[in-house]
């Protein structure tokens, strides 16, 4: 379930009845269908299980523009990022450089891009579900740290499912430390068994994804279907 429909969820009571009001409501209409923003393989299970409500899957809907099968990032990292003498440094196309040697603020840049540079190892996100979609189509690790919504579900899913990252665990107080953030980073980009699994299924999950949305996948298929049933 997902866990912002838990009953210990703060807004589960908000939610829940405007999600039983969506779903009566498709329920008492045949011809009503779900667009979906995954794929088949992405979410076999939990889109068979709604199969009442005709769900239609069409995704992952991420910009396709940026990724280059040339860029890799199935390679092992040294890590030292919280040595105080480290240095941290950024690309030099991305504006509003602040200590440039240092480290770089920027007002807003596309994620994508970022993701499919070849020099990116691991995303560490919230995982919200655009985020984890496009994780998943750049075939880049991810380091979760989960706050609310289906964030800490997305985070299982990264976690125990598709097994393409890992999830930061919080101190009894809540706070994540250095140090978790750090052995988290040496677990999927060292050279340990554990993290070469994991960059191994993001490269697999990510031949997968894009094979749903290219010509003659399950979501093109999915997508050209609903467009010729409502012409």
């Amino acid at each position: 379930m997902p866990s912002f429909l838990l009953p210990n969820d703060p807004h589960a009571s908000t939610l829940i009845p405007l999600f039983q009001h969506h779903i009566q409501a498709l329920e008492k209409d045949s011809k009503a269908c779900v667009l979906l923003n995954t794929s088949d393989c992405l979410e076999e299970e939990a889109i068979r299980l709604i199969s009442n409500l005709n769900p239609i899957p069409i995704g992952p809907l991420v910009s396709y523009a940026f990724l280059d099968e040339n860029n890799s990032t199935d390679s092992s990292c040294e890590i030292d990022l919280f040595e105080k003498s480290a240095e941290y440094k950024f690309e030099e196309k991305i504006r509003d450089k602040v200590n440039e040697e240092v480290g770089l603020i920027v007002p807003w840049c596309s994620q994508m891009e970022v993701l499919t540079h070849e020099s990116i190892g691991c995303f560490m996100m919230h995982c919200g579900w655009n985020s984890t979609l496009e994780s998943l189509a750049t075939g880049v690790p991810v380091l979760g740290f989960p706050q609310f919504s289906d964030q800490t579900t997305n985070a299982k899913m990264v976690e125990e499912v598709w097994r393409t990252g890992v999830r930061a665990r919080v101190n009894e107080d809540g706070t994540l430390e250095a140090e978790e953030i750090e052995r988290c980073l040496e677990m999927v980009m060292g050279g340990g068994q554990r993290g070469e699994e994991i960059r191994r299924n993001a490269k697999r999950w990510k031949g997968l994804t894009l094979e749903a949305v290219m010509e003659g996948g399950s979501s093109y298929n999915n997508l050209n279907a609903f467009l010729e049933k409502i012409e």
